[in-house]
């Protein structure tokens, strides 16, 4: 069949307009379609607000771990981490649930309470005394508070009654508290008690800053000289809390007990 100029103009017209017509088509169904996918992407992803969530089970969480878990603000699940919010302290497992009862984080024990906040102070488990230091960690061997010496054996228990320390004898009252008892050199005699020496030599030093008490006035950390001196229990109330290892590497609290600082004279 013959077409004539008008004919042949007018179909190629039709046919690019239908093209047209089939690319705009196409180009509305994909943006549609994207539309729809981002939409559903953005309702199926679970969005957690920041702060605290109660979970309805917890797999793989030890019975010490609560149904609750903590997002922070960028959504993610706190997981094996401390939590400070409202100046407490909570410590939250592998799965991100909040931790209560004893936990051992960093081979050193906690207690967190039935609230998941972490104990500091005395704390009574059970028939047993425990001191949980200012960062948590609960105490073992010496401590001086208030003046007043206190024993905690390996397993963090406040001992009481007679008791045999670095091959020496003392005694304890109910209370915990070391008695004034007389002094002994051991206790394998079986008759005699040593107790700690005189208090003016149970000194110890800290500077201005830092955590840390030292055996030396005149330790090389502080560039000078010591800014304040008192007993272990003045030093730990000012935030310090364990010897320095530079000038203290053999220093315990139990042997300050025995033997008073050399430095003091």
């Amino acid at each position: 069949m013959d077409y004539n100029k008008e004919e042949v103009t007018y179909i190629k017209s039709t046919l690019l307009l239908e093209r047209f017509t089939l690319k705009n088509i196409r180009k509305r169904l994909l943006s549609v379609t994207v539309t729809a996918l981002t939409a559903f992407s953005l309702m199926a992803a679970p969005v957690s607000a920041s702060g605290w969530h109660h979970n309805d089970s917890h797999h793989g969480s030890s019975a010490s771990s609560s149904t609750w878990s903590y997002h922070h603000e960028d959504g993610r699940k706190a997981c094996s981490e401390w939590v400070c919010d409202g100046n407490k302290w909570y410590w939250f497992d592998q799965n991100g649930c909040m931790c209560t009862g004893w936990q051992e984080i960093d081979s050193c024990w906690y207690y967190l309470n039935a609230s998941g906040e972490m104990a500091t102070g005395w704390k009574q488990i059970g028939n047993s005394w425990y001191y949980l230091q200012s960062s948590g960690k609960m105490k073992t061997g010496w401590l001086e508070l208030d003046g007043e010496w206190y024993y905690f054996d390996g397993s963090g228990k406040m001992v009481t009654g007679k008791q045999t320390i670095g091959g020496k004898t003392y005694t304890f009252d109910s209370s915990g508290a070391l008695t004034d008892s007389s002094s002994g050199s051991s206790g394998s005699s079986g008759n005699q008690t040593s107790t700690a020496p005189a208090g003016e030599k149970q000194v110890v030093f800290w500077g201005k800053t830092g955590t840390k008490y030292h055996i030396d006035p005149h330790c090389r950390s502080f560039k000078g000289t010591a800014a304040n001196s008192g007993t272990l229990s003045q030093a730990k109330a000012a935030g310090r809390e364990d010897w320095c290892g530079i000038c203290s590497k053999s220093w315990t609290d139990e042997k300050l007990l025995q033997q008073g600082n050399p430095n003091v004279k």
